[in-house]
């Protein structure tokens, strides 16, 4: 996953891509960060935590620039967004995960609301990075009305 990137920024400098170049430059200045405070190489899977928190940060940075009449600067981070999400692995369709989390309900016998973070756990354990949390937050509170 890191040599990916690491290819595809030389890509995007041979390319004169100075969106790719800057998006790439931050994601792999984070992943590098991450390695030094943790002591030890990162795996694919903290790789992809990182990526999607670049991706939540630059969603959070379109609403406010766009409530701030700011297009092009929202235009720019909707760009990097879509270039981060090349990286992530495919995403469940959203009826595979309704299955996912009704199976998980039914397994852990929950009843209320209060136990949301059980359900949450363990689809989460179960799906990793091909599922979005905030959409199987969203299924999770519709099933446990």
């Amino acid at each position: 996953m890191k040599q990916r990137l690491y290819d595809d920024m030389k890509t995007a400098m041979k390319a004169s891509d100075k969106v790719a170049l800057g998006c790439l430059r931050m994601v792999i200045s984070d992943i590098k960060k991450e390695e030094i405070d943790a002591r030890k190489e990162l795996g694919s899977e903290e790789v992809i935590r990182i990526l999607k928190k670049g991706i939540k940060s630059r969603e959070d940075s379109i609403v406010m620039f766009e409530k701030g009449q700011r297009a092009d600067l929202a235009a720019k981070e909707k760009e990097e967004v879509q270039i981060l999400k090349k990286y992530l692995p495919a995403q469940l369709p959203q009826a595979q995960v309704e299955q996912i989390v009704a199976q998980k309900i039914a397994e852990l016998g929950v009843t209320g609301k209060a136990q949301t973070g059980q359900v949450m756990k363990a689809v989460m354990a179960q799906c990793g990075s091909q599922v979005d949390g905030k959409l199987v937050q969203q299924i999770v509170a519709s099933k446990l009305i």
